[in-house]
């Protein structure tokens, strides 16, 4: 659509200024081409403008929220983990305070004098360089790294999928 057709929709449709409309009249009196233009264009303004608009069946709004609630939403993005993921996590640490807890109750010396009614006990001292305590603390690293791997596994592995599937 070159300008002068832009002008004449402007001018019919009514969005000209007073200047604008001042010059359009004057090369509808002077422009042979032009007037011929602006039949052209007024008789396609006032086929448009005659027809009737469509209206959407009754039933149109029903219809396309059914086939919006069948349509699958997007994933959020705060879901991408997995409810898994942080469950797994949640799981693991409170084993491993569960399972440190599980060994200083059981180290506890447990007494009672006959003089209270209270128990009286005492926390036993960790020694780091015995050798079994060394071992649990290797074991609980081992453990961790182990964990850590299959988490960076299987975030990678899905990473690395989901360009293949782009890709394609």
């Amino acid at each position: 659509m070159n300008n002068f057709e832009q002008i004449i929709w402007n001018y019919l449709d009514g969005h000209v200024s007073v200047e604008e409309k001042k010059l359009i009249e004057q090369l509808l009196k002077s422009d042979a081409e032009f007037l011929s233009l602006f039949e052209e264009i007024k008789s396609i303004h006032l086929q448009i403008s005659a027809l009737d608009l469509d209206e959407p069946s009754m039933s149109f709004g029903r219809n396309l929220m059914e086939k919006i609630q069948l349509e699958h939403s997007p994933v959020p993005q705060k879901s991408l983990l997995g409810k898994w993921f942080i469950n797994g996590i949640a799981v693991f640490f409170l084993s491993a305070i569960l399972f440190v807890l599980g060994i200083l109750f059981f180290k506890i010396e447990w007494s009672q004098s006959s003089e209270t009614d209270w128990f009286e006990f005492t926390i036993p001292q960790f020694a780091l360089d015995s050798s079994s305590y060394s071992f649990l603390i290797n074991l609980f690293v081992f453990v961790d790294i182990i964990v850590v791997l299959y988490f960076f596994d299987v975030f990678f592995s899905k990473r690395i999928k989901s360009k293949n599937d782009h890709n394609l």
